[in-house]
């Protein structure tokens, strides 16, 4: 795989070959991707006058709307929450019902942005062009009076944190959204958010400014810093381990367009486009159900995700001490697994698909490494990635098998 370096007076990036998966059909305009919608862990594709709803046979179904639907959310297990989106009288949260087809307006309100879903506690929230509603059960939705009248963009939640970007200001709170605090004056314009799997806040500021770029918080929306400067930029997500990925809108000119994950060490950005069939990025997520590590980019040609971008031995570790290298890398009927953590695990290799190949168990090593020894025989030459799970921690990464 070829690897090339740019070096600027200001700013960096690395390009390299990346393989792209379609998910769904190729040709749609795509704003989100939507999983486990329903009790049968269905998935929706947000897109223009309609979406599309996986079935159990892994086709798609075509449902046309009248309005482009922007965001989808699990309702009851049979019912999905949709968002019309067409800036008309239309506009507004609705119920679908996966089982009788009907559609059934729960709240009007013009141009909504987002759904955002607390877990924990089971509250819904919606962005619109003039405020923030709330909801206990999905069903029904009062507004948030902090929010009437603003215009809100995007929102995230990371345990008892929320943060709602209104643009050009920022509202925070600690204690699930009973009560809310404006962000200190000159904060970014920011249009899209998300939170990492560690509290660590990211955030866009679009368009064409010289401020643009993405942005960091460290205290949960309060402050901010810049992570990387760069113009016409779109989005923001990051996989199951917490790598950061961004993406350009249609304004978007080489070399800084399409998609890319952000060196939080070293502020580069590593672009990803080959082979990614379009490049205007809607939203970067990841499916937390899906035990293969890859991340999923919405285009205006269709879904694609990747799970090529751990190199060699390379490791994301999360929630502890889970350290794994194999070697050699590439390899043949055999692999080393150099192994380190006080937990035990399971080393699980995955094809290309995210199917799972194999599981083997891995002792804990009482602080000092271990070595085991895989016999490949079973599986065709081809790239395969593997995830060491100890408790909350994880090290994955990516080999090769050859004849």
């Amino acid at each position: 795989m070829k690897t090339l370096v740019f070096f600027f007076l200001l700013l960096s990036f690395v390009s390299r070959g990346t393989l792209w998966i379609p998910y769904g059909p190729d040709t749609a305009v795509t704003y989100r991707v939507c999983f486990d919608v329903d009790n049968q862990m269905r998935d929706v594709i947000c897109s223009d006058f309609g979406f599309y709803l996986s079935t159990l046979q892994q086709t798609w179904e075509w449902h046309e709307t009248c309005y482009p639907v922007m965001d989808a959310e699990y309702l009851d297990g049979i019912s999905i929450l949709l968002l019309f989106n067409s800036g008309s009288a239309g506009d507004g949260i609705y119920e679908y019902n996966t089982q009788t087809g009907i559609y059934t307006n729960l709240s009007s309100c013009l141009m909504p942005n987002f759904i955002s879903h607390d877990e924990l506690l089971g509250k819904y929230f919606v962005g619109f062009d003039c405020g923030l509603l709330e909801s206990d059960d999905g069903l029904n939705w009062t507004s948030v009076t902090t929010f009437n009248g603003l215009a809100c963009l995007d929102m995230d939640c990371h345990n008892n944190h929320y943060v709602v970007t209104l643009g050009s200001s920022m509202y925070w709170s600690s204690d699930h959204g009973f009560t809310w605090n404006a962000s200190l004056p000159g904060s970014p314009y920011i249009s899209c958010l998300k939170f990492k799997n560690n509290g660590d806040l990211f955030g866009i500021f679009p368009d064409m400014s010289y401020s643009s770029g993405l942005w960091r918080s460290q205290d949960h929306g309060n402050t901010w810093t810049v992570g990387n400067y760069s113009v016409n930029m779109s989005s923001v997500g990051y996989d199951a381990t917490g790598n950061i990925f961004v993406g350009w809108d249609a304004n978007a000119v080489p070399p800084y367009y399409g998609v890319a994950m952000f060196d939080t060490l070293t502020g580069d950005f590593i672009f990803m486009n080959d082979d990614l069939p379009n490049k205007v990025i809607h939203s970067i997520t990841h499916n937390p159900w899906m035990s293969f590590l890859c991340f999923f980019c919405c285009t205006d040609e269709g879904v694609y995700y990747t799970g090529d971008y751990i190199i060699g031995s390379q490791e994301q570790a999360v929630g502890g001490r889970a350290t794994c290298r194999v070697y050699p890398n590439p390899c043949r009927d055999e692999l080393w697994i150099e192994h380190r953590g006080e937990l035990p695990g399971a080393f699980n290799i995955f094809d290309e698909q995210g199917s799972l190949i194999s599981s083997t168990r891995i002792p804990p090593t009482r602080g000092v490494a271990s070595t085991a020894l895989m016999n490949l025989n079973g599986l065709s030459p081809g790239i395969y990635y593997y995830r060491l799970n100890r408790g909350t921690a994880v090290s994955a990464g990516k080999f090769i098998r050859i004849r």
